[in-house]
């Protein structure tokens, strides 16, 4: 081709994102059909299935990244979207487990973390979201990690967590102005 061999998954994931899912099907199968594209077709499909609420066609997708046998790693955000579709379906271990193998793969991948301690605050295991956000700190260096770390604890309710994570930030961090700044505030 002439153009950008991956501009069919850019604009697929560009019309996912505005809601039109019949033209980021389109794209997304178009660019399925393109050679090497197999793996980032299916899970951009499954993303759409997703949308659509179809929550087992589009885990059925994600059973067809990695085939069997298969060598070399999976694609990254697989097991992070095989574990969102897990939880929303109530199947919390195994849910935690793909968030868990996301996490081993692609340790910078924020919202592995943020969505594993989410489902642990959801099951209210205190004590692993604590021992999880310790991880997380420890794991992935960056001002980007404590407002991550500050976020999700906020969204689960854990403001005592949250203030904790947005202290130290600002100790290691003191000349980013971000964690300064409260939820909401622009």
């Amino acid at each position: 081709t002439l153009g950008d061999e991956s501009a069919g998954e850019i604009l697929s994931r560009a019309l996912l994102a505005r809601g039109d899912l019949t033209a980021a099907e389109a794209e997304a199968r178009a660019f399925l059909a393109g050679k090497g594209n197999e793996s980032r077709g299916l899970l951009l499909l499954a993303r759409i299935q997703l949308k659509r609420g179809d929550l087992a066609g589009a885990l059925a997708l994600t059973d067809r990244v990695v085939p069997p046998g298969a060598h070399g790693l999976p694609p990254a955000g697989l097991h992070l979207l095989r574990g969102d579709l897990l939880a929303r379906l109530s199947r919390h271990g195994e849910a935690e487990a793909e968030f868990r193998r996301e996490i081993q793969l692609y340790p910078e991948t924020l919202t592995a973390w943020e969505s594993l301690i989410a489902l642990l605050a959801a099951e209210g295991r205190s004590a692993d979201v604590n021992a999880t956000v310790e991880a997380l700190v420890l794991s992935v260096s960056g001002v980007e990690t404590y407002l991550s770390a500050v976020r999700v604890l906020s969204i689960v309710g854990d403001e005592t967590g949250a203030r904790r994570w947005r202290r130290e930030g600002i100790q290691r961090y003191p000349d980013d102005p971000r964690l300064r700044r409260r939820p909401g505030a622009a």
